[in-house]
């Protein structure tokens, strides 16, 4: 071998050197791109599952409250039931009264 086919040689081996650093730094970057992704799909996933947690509250809380308002809305409407009764009945007497004076 001559001084050529080492020299040649050694730049191979340094290519070879090079080449399989630069694939160790992009699988590295790989890497931490990935993990990188991962925590934030795992924060994502753990927000909406925080959110649904939230919202399942807030729709309990909603669903409660609209189930006392329709106790209010039940009561209103017998005390509007009541005083119409009332009224009809107080009407019909008024009449009957109005009739006989007459």
């Amino acid at each position: 071998m001559n001084t050529t086919d080492l020299d040649a040689l050694l730049d191979s081996a340094n290519s070879a050197l090079s080449l399989a650093t630069d694939v160790t730094q992009l699988t590295s970057e790989l890497t931490k791109q990935l993990s990188s992704m991962d925590k934030v799909y795992t924060e994502a996933l753990n927000t909406l599952a925080d959110n649904i947690s939230n919202n399942y509250v807030t729709l309990n809380h909603f669903e409660t409250a609209m189930n006392n308002i329709s106790l209010w809305l039940m009561f209103l409407m017998a005390w509007n039931l009541i005083l119409t009764i009332v009224l009809i009945v107080g009407a019909v007497k008024r009449r009957r009264a109005l009739k006989k004076s007459n």
